[in-house]
């Protein structure tokens, strides 16, 4: 928390604590608190890293600290340029999110050493196709700010997008109901995720069916049920009309 005359109170961080835990002090960059019978210092979550930074480290990361909570990303860029704290960076890549600048997003990955992120981002910034929400969307995604990038996603009506993120974190209601209303094209194909899903979980009268609406039975239900003839026979018995060319 930041309080100026300026400004008024900001709030940067929030911690939780159980119910039972006392804070008994702050002193930037540790908070320490009473657990139990067991005192506890913690380090804030900028500060990780920085345990034994000198005064002017300190003093950097509060600016950028400050900066940040006041939602100004050149400030706290300019305060922490100097800085090597992977948390501090993280905290600030996540605010590209939020700012939708990705152009202090790539730097901002560098520090933090995630060269998987700072490949994709700067794959989905050089395509031409992606709408601006769509590639901050990307760096949401490695960042782990799921619900960010399908917010993103819709923003710019990249619904097939959405419809792909939301399979990957196995919503497939969602996601069929996504497909189902406003990206039809990719209909049969989230089926067949969906069937896939339902397989790998061993619920294979769901998955079956599935397979069906996705048109892709004919091959994927007997492969499904290859290791169990009694009940691929009874499948096959069942949808006899289906199979009569093979």
């Amino acid at each position: 928390m930041f309080i100026s005359s300026e400004n008024g109170i900001r709030i940067h961080d929030i911690k939780a604590i159980d119910s039972d835990t006392r804070l008994l002090a702050c002193a930037t960059p540790f908070i320490v608190t009473l657990e139990k019978l067991s005192i506890v210092r913690d380090i804030m979550s900028d500060f990780v890293g920085l345990e034994k930074c000198d005064k002017t480290t300190r003093g950097a990361v509060l600016d950028f600290s400050y900066n940040l909570a006041l939602g100004n990303m050149d400030g706290a860029f300019k305060a922490i340029k100097l800085v090597q704290s992977s948390g501090v960076w993280s905290s600030l890549a996540r605010m590209c999110v939020k700012t939708k600048r990705l152009d202090v997003a790539g730097v901002c990955l560098g520090h933090m050493g995630n060269a998987m992120a700072a490949r994709a981002v700067r794959l989905a910034m050089s395509d031409d196709t992606l709408p601006h929400e769509a590639k901050v969307a990307v760096l949401a995604v490695h960042l782990g700010m799921l619900d960010e990038a399908e917010q993103l996603y819709i923003q710019c009506g990249r619904y097939d997008l959405q419809n792909k993120l939301l399979r990957s974190r196995n919503q497939m209601d969602a996601a069929h109901a996504v497909a189902e209303s406003k990206d039809r094209i990719n209909l049969k194909n989230t089926d067949h995720a969906w069937a896939r899903s339902l397989e790998e979980t061993g619920d294979f009268k769901e998955a079956a069916a599935r397979y069906e609406r996705a048109n892709t039975h004919l091959y994927d239900v007997p492969r499904m049920l290859s290791d169990h003839p009694q009940q691929l026979q009874a499948y096959m018995s069942k949808t006899r009309d289906k199979y009569s060319g093979i």
